[in-house]
């Protein structure tokens, strides 16, 4: 499937949530549903609005705990080392991502986004032009 397409069906699906669960949210006793599901539904809506806003479906496929930062129009996350911290399942982990970030950069390498197969990635390169032409990496 091609991103296009992905992204197609995406938003088709987005509306069929937001049209079905956004009447559940509304009359929840119309639909026989007990008070704490509707939280959850709710929580869903805004994450499911917010992704399609911003265009980051992947955020939202995932769950993402920062897609509720900043409002429901603007994402300042995800960006630079960010891609590789956020990954990191303890602050003492996150915290070496960005010393060895910073080290790097003061080292003069240059750093930038990269996508894979295996998602957003992060890379360093010895001259600035590498990060542009997203080559691979030689060491």
């Amino acid at each position: 499937m091609s991103k296009e397409e992905f992204e197609s069906v995406f938003k088709e699906v987005w509306i069929l949530f937001d049209n079905i669960y956004g009447n559940i949210a509304e009359f929840p006793e119309a639909f026989g549903m007990p008070l704490y599901k509707i939280k959850v539904l709710i929580v869903l809506k805004l994450m499911a609005d917010k992704a399609y806003n911003t265009n980051r479906i992947g955020d939202f496929i995932a769950c993402h705990y920062k897609l509720f930062q900043d409002d429901m129009n603007v994402v300042n996350y995800g960006h630079g080392v960010d891609i590789v911290a956020d990954k990191m399942h303890t602050q003492q982990e996150k915290e070496f991502i960005y010393a060895l970030d910073a080290l790097l950069c003061e080292m003069g390498y240059y750093a930038g986004s990269r996508e894979s197969n295996e998602g957003p990635g992060y890379a360093y390169y010895s001259k600035e032009s590498d990060v542009k032409k997203r080559d691979p990496i030689i060491i």
